[in-house]
Formats: structure tokens, C-alpha cells, sequence
């Protein structure tokens, strides 16, 4: 799988935005930082929380739609809150925004379906919200 590389000076921050390099994330790219693919270190949480891996997928060409592919665990302790994240599509980052909230503290993947006739992800950022 082809890798996207971003960058921030954020790594390691409780929030943070990334941008892409040179193109975007398309279908069938998973994300790079700072020349890492294991983005754990990078987008970070409280209570452990953080971010694996992000790959974007096809799910149906013909109907143009994808998914975006979040390994990540949230913050642990109750009222701990949720990691959420947010994508920017469009090269003028103006396209769409989505949003993807991480609240289990359990390891997994989270999928964030969307339609898009024109799909690349330019920059995503994350940050907490405590309840």
C-alpha cells in the first residue's frame, strides 16, 4: 500500500493539525509522518490515547464511496472524554470537513464512510473533548 507522507510540529501535542506534503491521501494510500507509519507517537491523547495507522479505502468506485481506516484507542478513566479527529478534503481545504470521535479505550479500527466524487484528504488534525 502506497504511503502519503504529512507533517506537523505537533507530534506528541494533546492537539494538532497535519497537512500533506505533496498530494493528497487517495484511495488505497495510508498515512506517513515524519517518515513513521506507526503515527502512535505523533497524535496523542490523555489517558493514552492515540492514533496507529490512517489508510483511506475504496468501497464501491461506481457510487464513489470510501472509507477512511482509523486504528486508534481513546482516553481511559470514566469522563476521560473522546479523541476526536477531523478531515479536510479539497486542495483548498474547503471541500468537506468530517469528523470521527475515538472514545473506546480499546484498541481497534474505526471507519469513517463518506461519498466524494473527487476524494483526497489534504490535511486532519485531532484534539479532546472531555464530557
Amino acid at each position: 500500500m502506497p504511503t502519503v507522507p504529512f507533517t506537523t510540529s505537533r507530534c506528541g501535542h494533546h492537539g494538532g493539525e497535519l497537512n500533506a506534503v505533496d498530494d493528497p491521501l487517495t484511495p488505497g494510500d495510508r498515512v506517513e509522518i515524519n517518515g513513521s507509519l506507526d503515527l502512535s507517537a505523533c497524535i496523542v491523547g490523555p489517558s493514552d490515547a492515540c492514533v496507529f495507522s490512517i489508510e483511506m479505502m475504496y468501497v464501491s468506485k461506481v457510487f464513489n464511496e470510501y472509507v477512511i481506516n482509523v486504528v486508534a484507542q481513546g482516553p481511559r478513566g470514566a469522563l476521560s472524554g473522546t479523541l476526536r479527529l477531523w478531515f479536510y478534503e479539497g486542495p483548498e481545504r474547503n471541500t468537506q470537513l468530517r469528523w470521527l470521535d475515538v472514545w473506546s479505550s480499546t484498541k481497534k479500527q474505526h471507519t469513517l464512510p463518506y461519498n466524494s466524487d473527487r476524494p483526497g484528504i489534504v490535511s486532519f488534525g485531532w484534539f479532546t473533548v472531555v464530557l
